[in-house]
């Protein structure tokens, strides 16, 4: 028999902490592992724009080490010309703080 459990406590919030007024305010990165049947296992990393949530880029890679997580944010501070921005104009970027971000 299967017995729903009470939990108290954990409610989501009403609103985010930090409020988003326009894109490329705050990016979000996550890196989620993946099985591929008869391939072996993978890391799907995306940055996506958390204001529009628009996924910037995505790329599969073998590992979730720094430097691989490094090459696909970069490709998207590439692509929406980021780069150019002075460092301190830029946006902000979100993660969970995995090893590979924290690395």
């Amino acid at each position: 028999m299967v017995r729903r459990v009470k939990v108290k406590g954990f409610a989501a919030g009403k609103e985010y902490h930090r409020k988003i007024k326009r894109p490329h305010e705050m990016w979000a990165t996550d890196c989620i592992y993946l099985k591929v049947i008869g391939r072996g296992y993978y890391y799907l990393i995306t940055v996506m724009d958390d204001y529009s949530r628009y996924v910037l880029v995505w790329e599969i890679r073998t590992d979730m080490r720094a430097d691989s997580l490094i090459d696909v944010i970069q490709q998207a501070l590439d692509i929406t010309s980021m780069s150019e921005v002075p460092v301190k104009h830029r946006m902000l970027l979100f993660s969970e703080n995995g090893s590979g971000y924290v690395s």
